[in-house]
Parts: C-alpha cells; structure tokens; sequence
C-alpha cells in the first residue's frame, strides 16, 4: 500500500536555496564537521562559490576544520544587532571562493531557536550569492538539528560503520520524517484534531509513522496527496566516514547501507540515497591536530580522492577529477 507513496512521480517542491544542503550526524563523533569543511573545500578548488556555516550552537567546532582558530565575527553578532547583515559576517578562508559563518555562543537560547526563527534565518542564507551552502548542525535529535535539517531537501547524515552508529542515524531520519510529516498535518486542524485524539487513546501508536499514514489514508484523502509528495521528497544522503579499506572492498559497507534502505522503505515509506564513503586517512588525524583544511594539503591522499569522487557524483561535473 504505502510504495505508491514514494514510487509515484510528482514535482518537487522547490528549496530555498537550489545548492543548499544540511549536514547531520545522528550522535558526536562521526566526522561531521570535518565532512563539511572538505565537502566545501572540494567544490570550492573546482571554482565553485562555495559559503559553509556553523549551525552548531551549543559546541561549534567547524572553524578548527577551516583552519581559523578564533573566528573574528559570528552568529552571536546578528542576534545581538550588531551587525545587520549577514554578509558582514563572512569569514575568508585560505580558498579565495570559499567563506564560512562561525556558530554564536554569547546569546543564551539560540540552540532552541523558535522553528519560524529557523526559518526566517534561513531564508537570509538563501538570499547570500553562493552556488553551494552547506550548513553544520549540532548532533543528536534537538528540534534545532531536526528543523534545519528539514528546511533543505538536500539533507545529507554523516554516519560510521559501527552498529551504534548506524542506529542512532536511523533514529535521527525517523525522528526528522515524525516531525516533518505532523507540522505538516498540523495545517489541515480538522484532521490533526482527529488524528491527536487517536494517538491519545492509542498511545502506543504515537511514534509509529506507519500507524499515522495508514489512518490518512483510511480518513483523509485530501491530505493523501500532500504526504506522498512529503514522502518522496524526504531523501537523506548517506555518507560513511572514517571507513576501513577492507569493509569497502568486500561489500560490508554497500551491505550495511541497503540494509538501512530495506528499513526505511518498510516502516518509514522513504528511500536513502548513497552519497559515498571517506576512507580512514591518517593525514585526517595530523591534518586536525595542526589545525589544516584537510582537502587543501593532502590532495593526494585517499580520503581527498574519495570526496573528489564522491561528489563528481553527486555534483555532476563540479568536481574535477
């Protein structure tokens, strides 16, 4: 019943920025923001105005991957009006094409900003002249990570190739497609009213996306439409960080990544896609403790041919090989 929702074609409502792409990571650890850094840098050296930005308000820490130590201007000075345009907060870095907006930690409150104030912010960054922002949150499933994740169709989940890893991605997806699927019932109030009323009767449904959609379907066909648009649209990338060259080449990693599919496509009625995988280098490691942009220095290096390779991919001809 539920593949018609994802399998039928429809148009893709349009994001606020066409290049812009929101990086999560379902636990710490996993190489998000050095995934960010060098996803930016990568698109950057092949001549692409690229802007990367630090969402992390509660531990920001992508201006070390951008080889800047103490970032001049952040977003603690917008929320402050102390500066009113976001432009002045662009940060140079050491690629002419590419800048950065550092994280703010001198406002109390902004890693819970109110959903509208996410969205209001948002729509500031898509109006800066960058073919491609990528924008870092914070880890774990805080409304902050889930509604900047939701507010791109471009959204892209760092994750390794460990069994907790892979959980805690698959929580972050469902908890995102939760979110994202009742705001979205929210707006037709008679059939939320009808649908908050089940969910309080039948408490152990309330967390069950397939328990949501089966009643839509059964109670609401005008709302049918809108969350199979929602649904085909909702397409994480996956990418795997800090991977053993063994795991790729039996097949370990392209085992584990459909066997998250076959999940998601079961109990969630969305599809992953595969954006790639970084292997573990160990000029990452000396690259991070001198404070380097890794992509930069170690062009060589396997993990640089692995983002040149990945994102030739995804980026079509923005990468050059």
């Amino acid at each position: 019943m539920f593949r018609s929702f994802i399998l039928r074609k429809v148009n893709i409502m349009a994001s606020l920025h066409k290049g812009l792409y929101t990086v999560a990571g379902g636990k710490g650890g996993t190489g998000k923001s050095f995934v960010t850094a060098n996803m930016g840098a990568a698109l950057a050296t092949a001549g692409n105005k690229v802007l990367v930005i630090d969402a992390d308000f509660g531990c920001s820490d992508l201006h070390h991957f951008m080889a800047i130590q103490r970032p001049e201007y952040s977003f603690s000075n917008f929320f402050l009006n102390e500066v009113k345009d976001l432009r002045q907060l662009l940060i140079d870095t050491e690629i002419d094409n590419l800048k950065m907006i550092a994280s703010g930690a001198r406002v109390y409150g902004l890693a819970n900003m109110h959903f509208f104030k996410k969205v209001s912010l948002l729509r500031q960054i898509g109006k800066l002249e960058f073919d491609y922002i990528f924008i870092d949150l914070g880890a774990g499933i805080s409304f902050n990570n889930v509604d900047f994740f939701n507010l791109s169709n471009e959204g892209i989940i760092v994750l390794n190739n460990n069994p907790l890893s892979r959980q805690n991605a698959l929580i972050f997806i469902k908890t995102a497609l939760y979110r994202k699927l009742i705001q979205n019932i929210r707006k037709n109030k008679p059939v939320w009213q009808e649908i908050e009323m089940h969910l309080k009767t039948e408490k152990k449904d309330a967390f069950e996306i397939n328990t949501i959609l089966n009643w839509i379907i059964e109670n609401s066909e005008e709302m049918v439409q809108v969350l199979r648009d929602l649904l085909f649209q909702f397409r994480p990338k996956l990418v795997y960080n800090k991977v053993r060259e063994s795991d790729l080449s039996n097949g370990t990693i392209e085992q584990n990544f459909n066997s998250l599919k076959t999940v998601t496509r079961q109990h969630l009625q969305i599809d992953l896609d595969y954006l790639g995988a970084i292997r573990n280098d160990e000029n990452v490691e000396k690259a991070t403790q001198r404070g380097d942009l890794f992509f930069v220095n170690n062009m060589e290096s396997d993990a640089a041919k692995d983002f040149r390779v990945m994102f030739s991919k995804e980026f079509k001809e923005a990468i050059a090989m």
